[in-house]
């Protein structure tokens, strides 16, 4: 048999595979679904904390992500103004 031309990618395929095998099997018990086989899924706490574990290992974890940010919103009133009132009260937004 010939050499793998990238043999990492052997196992990062390997790892998605798994991970989505896992990711199925906790779907299906959450839902309380029948899994590929048509058999009902049951998970006791040990195989559960391994899911767990494991899916640390390959999936990101996204209660990590920090969002920052400034928001900034012009508001212009609804009372109808004269050309001349709106031009004094809007004069500093003006770009000179």
């Amino acid at each position: 048999m010939a050499a793998r031309l990238n043999p990492k990618q052997d196992e990062r395929s390997r790892s998605a595979i798994k991970t989505t095998q896992l990711v199925k099997r906790l779907n299906c018990f959450a839902l309380g679904e029948k899994d590929d086989a048509g058999n009902e899924v049951r998970l006791d706490t040990q195989q559960l904390r391994a899911i767990e574990i494991l899916l640390r290992k390959t999936l990101p974890d996204l209660s990590a992500v920090i969002v920052e940010g400034e928001i900034t919103q012009n508001v212009v009133s609804a009372t109808p103004k004269t050309p001349e009132e709106w031009a004094e009260q809007h004069a500093e937004d003006r770009v000179h």
